[in-house]
Parts: structure tokens; C-alpha cells; sequence
């Protein structure tokens, strides 16, 4: 028999499992239609992605493309056109009208409470596509809400102030963005990406990194300034950063100062050829090389070219590569100096100076006259005859094809001497 207590409890139970099961069906009905809203949604955003994306609407007036993606987003939530404003994949004149819209629905002081710093990841995206929308209504207040942005811990909201501030482009935007290279949780590199692509001179706002204690900022100042000219003694304050303790700081000061080229650099280039470090090495022919192209005086490019010969035998194959490179850039009134390698005690020497010579064009030079019976000096001759017999009979035969609409008795007889007559079979 069942005591009272069970009596009473049962009941409950069985309105406990109704209404349980009733919590169940509602959560999940809710649950697909959320999800069914928001595939149609991703689909609609798919679309219209593709339909902004042709390049046929940059044929349309700007008029004409508004109406059309008004037509577009029409019946889209606010809350949508207001991310799509903040999408680096749509165009930009997308999310200009985007932002347009947004601002017309939202309203300017919301957009600044937006743009502040809050917690919860649902408002973040507020944040970021604030910021971006901010960017075509330019109040007053951006450069101070961008600036707190990008010294955010959220990677996000950091990478979407710097984004906005590359594209506003000013000097202020500049300043605060190289401000972050040093305050910024974003790596430094992401936000040197976007300083490199400002239109305005900013030497002024970089130089005093070049003294920061911090081998980083120094790295980040000589790059930024690459493309900048040797004013107001700009290449005086990098010379200092090529006998730095870090070795990066030293190759984008030679790096720097290689394009600007201005008077001392190949001094303190020939310094650094014998650096520790492969890619300082490197650096240091490349801007020699520089130096050696931009100057009439030979006796100068024959020293410089002196300078960078014995790289050929450098341990590492990448420095051996740029040897090679800044060789053939000085260009043939080099050659002597070239070829003075073929002597060496080291392989990698002679064959690189073979290949230097061949880039020079100096062996088809020779080649050519002894096949038109022109008789090149003996020294040419022989330089010939002991770059081919370095470089082999891939070099010979490579030589032989270049010369083939030249009467080639003559260089089928050197190569007869040198023993490498298959190269013209």
C-alpha cells in the first residue's frame, strides 16, 4: 500500500516532468528558429558581399552605387550595417555608406559611448565598429578615443585603432600610432605596417627613436625612415645605430643609409663586412653597392668593388648571393678586380667570380671577338679561358649558345684547349 507521503509527492513529480519537457520543446523551437534567422542573415550578407564586391560599380556614379546599396541593405538591421561598416573586406565606399547609415540610425553621441572603453566581448564589436564609423564623421574627440584604443588589451580593438588611424593619415594620427610602437600591446611590426603607409614626411616624429634605449625602437626608426632623404642631418643620427649592439639595428641603419646614400657610408659600410652576423654582412655590400652606382668616379667603384670581393668566399650563401649582386651592379669597369678571384685558394670565390664576369657580359665580349677575329688582349683571353674552365661546361656551353650567331671557330677552339669541346655538341 502506498504511505501518504507517496500520494503527495507523485503529482508533483509528474508536473515537474510536464513542465520540464514543455522548458525543453520552447528552448529548442527557439534554438531553431535563432539559428534559421541566422543563416538566412549569413546568407544575406554572402550576397551582398558579392553584389558590392563586382567590379562593374566602379563604372556607376557615386549616387548610383548609394541608391544601389541602400536598395541592397534594405530591411537589414541597424545593428548589421553598423559591423559592416567596421568589414576590411567590403570596399571602401561599402562602408563609407555604411557608416553613413549607421550614423543617420544611431545617432553621433551614441557612436562616441560606443566607441569607450567596456567590458564584455557583445560590446566589443560595438567598440571596434564605432571606431571605424567615427572615421567618417571625424568629431572632435577621435584622436583621444583612438589613442586610449590602441593602447587596449584586446587585440581587436587595438588592431581596429590602428587601421583608422593609418587611414586618417594626419600628423596627429601619425604621432599616436608611433607612439604605440613603444605603449601598445599590438607587435610592434603591425603597427610599423601602418606608419609605412602614411603619405606625409615623418622623419620629424621617428628621429628621436633612433636614441631610444630600447634596440626595438631604434630597429623600427631606421626602417620606417628608408624612404625618407638625408635632411637636416637625418643620416647623421643613423650613423651611430651601424656599430649598435643589436644586429637588426645595424642592418636597417645600412639598409637606410644604402638608399640614401650620403657622404661616409661607404666608409662605414667596408666596416661592417666583416660583422658576425650574415644579414649585417649583407647589408653592408648592398649598400656599397649603392654607393659604388651613384658615383662617376671609377677609381672609387674599382675600390669599393675591391672591398666587396672577398665576400665571394663568405660562409654563408646569402652573403655570397649579395656579393655577387653588388659586383654586377657596378658594372663592367669592374671586371679586373673580378677577376683577380679566379686566383683564389677558395671554390666558392672562383666560381662566383666566374658568374660575376658572365653577368658583367665581359665573357661574351671576349667570346665575340675571338670569333670575329677582332683578337681581344691576351688578358681578356685568359680570363675567358679561366672563368670557363671554373664555371664548366654548363658555363661554356651556355657561353657558346649566346655567341651561336657569330662564326664560332674560334671559340670551338678555345674550348677544344680548355677540353670542354661537348659543351658545343
Amino acid at each position: 500500500m502506498r504511505t501518504i507521503f507517496e500520494a503527495q509527492v507523485e503529482p508533483l513529480l509528474a508536473a515537474g516532468f510536464v513542465i520540464t519537457v514543455a522548458l525543453w520543446l520552447v528552448l529548442s523551437v527557439w534554438v531553431v528558429i535563432d539559428r534559421v534567422r541566422f543563416d538566412r542573415g549569413q546568407r544575406k550578407l554572402r550576397i551582398i558581399h558579392r553584389s558590392v564586391s563586382d567590379p562593374r560599380l566602379v563604372e556607376l556614379s557615386y549616387a548610383e552605387r548609394s541608391a544601389f546599396l541602400k536598395q541592397l541593405l534594405d530591411r537589414m538591421p541597424a545593428r548589421t550595417i553598423y559591423r559592416m561598416a567596421g568589414d576590411d573586406e567590403l570596399p571602401a565606399w561599402v562602408r563609407e555608406e555604411c557608416a553613413r547609415m549607421a550614423l543617420a540610425v544611431i545617432g553621433l553621441p551614441q557612436m562616441l559611448r560606443d566607441a569607450t572603453p567596456h567590458r564584455g566581448a557583445r560590446r566589443k564589436w560595438r567598440r571596434v565598429s564605432a571606431l571605424h564609423v567615427l572615421l567618417h564623421a571625424r568629431p572632435s574627440a577621435i584622436h583621444a578615443l583612438l589613442r586610449v584604443a590602441l593602447a587596449d588589451a584586446d587585440a581587436d580593438v587595438a588592431s581596429a585603432a590602428a587601421t583608422v588611424l593609418q587611414r586618417i593619415g594626419d600628423e596627429r594620427a601619425a604621432q599616436i600610432l608611433i607612439e604605440g610602437l613603444r605603449t601598445s600591446r599590438l607587435p610592434a611590426s603591425r603597427i610599423a605596417a601602418r606608419v609605412e603607409r602614411f603619405t606625409i614626411p615623418l622623419d620629424r616624429l621617428l628621429r628621436p627613436l633612433l636614441a631610444d634605449e630600447r634596440a626595438e625602437m631604434g630597429y623600427w626608426a631606421a626602417t620606417l625612415l628608408r624612404d625618407h632623404h638625408d635632411e637636416d642631418g637625418l643620416a647623421a643620427a643613423l650613423m651611430p645605430l651601424v656599430d649598435d649592439t643589436d644586429a637588426p639595428v645595424r642592418k636597417a641603419a645600412l639598409m637606410t643609409l644604402g638608399s640614401m646614400v650620403p657622404l661616409g657610408v661607404a666608409r662605414v659600410a667596408t666596416r661592417r663586412l666583416n660583422d658576425p652576423a650574415p644579414f649585417v654582412r649583407s647589408a653592408a655590400v648592398r649598400a656599397l653597392a649603392q654607393a659604388g652606382e651613384r658615383t662617376p668616379d671609377r677609381a672609387r667603384r674599382k675600390a669599393i668593388a675591391a672591398s666587396a670581393c672577398p665576400l665571394l668566399a663568405d660562409r654563408e650563401w646569402t652573403v655570397r648571393a649579395a656579393a655577387k649582386d653588388a659586383l654586377v651592379r657596378l658594372g663592367p669597369g669592374v671586371w679586373r678586380e673580378v677577376a683577380a678571384e679566379l686566383s683564389s685558394s677558395d671554390g666558392f670565390a672562383r666560381n662566383g667570380a666566374a658568374e660575376v664576369l658572365q653577368n658583367l657580359g665581359v665573357l661574351d665580349w671576349t667570346l665575340r671577338g675571338i670569333a670575329s677575329g677582332a683578337h681581344p688582349t691576351d688578358e681578356a683571353v685568359d680570363v675567358l679561358r679561366r672563368a670557363l674552365h671554373e664555371g664548366g661546361v654548363a658555363m661554356s656551353r651556355a657561353a657558346a649558345l649566346r655567341s651561336q650567331d657569330e662564326p664560332i671557330g674560334g671559340v670551338d677552339d678555345l674550348l677544344r684547349t680548355l677540353r670542354l669541346e661537348g659543351a658545343l655538341s
